[in-house]
C-alpha cells in the first residue's frame, strides 16, 4: 500500500503520466491533492474538510437520476470499491486497525443526525433509535459486513461535515473537538486506503467526473 500522498502522487504519474485528462487520472489528481492537504494541515478543522473533500473526489460523478441523495451515491460507490478491494485495505482498517476509534465515533451522540432532529423539532425518541443504531454497527462487525459497517460510520462522519461545511460550526471551536478529531482521524486514514483500491485498479471505470478541466 502506498503510505502518503507524496507515493500515491508518483504512482499517478507512472500509470497515467503527466498528459492525460481521462476521467480516471483526474479524479486521482484532485483526490491525491485533497489528501496532500490532510497531511499539510495540523489544524484539525481543515484537515477534516480537506479529507473529506478528497473522499468525494473519489465518489462524485453525475446523478444517476433527479433527487439522488448524497447517501445513494455513497452507498453505490462503496459497493463498487469494495468489490474491487482484493486487498481488503478498507475491511483491515474498519474491522481491525480502528476498532478504538469507530467506537468512540459510535459512542458520540452529536455524530447521530437523530439527535440533532429532536434538538430542531423538540421531539423524543432519538435515544432508542441511536442505541439501536449502535447494536446494528455492532452486529455487521461481528459479521463483518463491511459494506453496512462503512456506511453507518460515513453517515455519522456526514453530520460533522453537515455541520461545519454549512456554517453551524465555529472554526477550532472547543464544543466540537472531541468529535472532530475522531472523525479527522478516520477520514485521513480511511481516504487513504480509498484512493489505494482505486488506484490499483486504475482500468475500471470509476464513472464521469464532474466539473471537468475545459481548454
Amino acid at each position: 500500500m502506498y503510505a502518503n500522498s507524496h507515493e500515491l502522487f508518483d504512482a499517478k504519474e507512472r500509470v497515467f503520466g503527466q498528459e492525460n485528462y481521462s476521467d480516471n487520472a483526474i479524479r486521482m489528481h484532485r483526490a491525491i491533492s485533497w489528501l496532500y492537504a490532510c497531511e499539510e494541515n495540523v489544524n484539525d478543522d481543515l484537515s477534516f474538510l480537506s479529507g473529506w473533500i478528497g473522499f468525494n473526489s473519489c465518489y462524485s460523478i453525475p446523478p444517476e437520476k433527479m433527487g439522488e441523495t448524497e447517501y445513494a451515491r455513497i452507498w453505490r460507490f462503496m459497493q463498487e470499491l469494495l468489490d474491487e478491494d482484493s486487498s481488503h485495505l478498507i475491511s483491515s482498517y474498519v474491522f481491525d486497525e480502528q476498532v478504538g476509534l469507530i467506537d468512540a465515533l459510535m459512542n458520540n451522540q452529536y455524530l447521530f443526525r437523530n439527535f440533532w432532529i429532536s434538538i430542531h423539532m423538540q421531539e423524543e425518541g432519538w435515544l432508542e433509535e441511536y442505541e439501536t443504531s449502535n447494536v446494528r454497527m455492532h452486529i455487521d462487525r461481528d459479521n463483518r459486513n463491511t459494506l453496512n459497517h462503512c456506511n453507518s460510520i460515513l453517515q455519522r462522519v456526514y453530520v460533522l461535515r453537515n455541520q461545519v461545511i454549512h456554517g453551524a460550526a465555529t472554526f477550532e471551536s472547543s464544543m466540537n473537538r472531541e468529535q472532530m478529531k475522531i472523525c479527522n482521524s478516520f477520514m485521513y486514514g480511511f481516504l487513504l486506503r480509498v484512493i489505494n483500491v482505486m488506484m490499483k485498479n486504475n482500468s475500471k471505470d470509476w464513472g464521469q467526473i464532474n466539473y471537468p478541466p475545459l481548454p
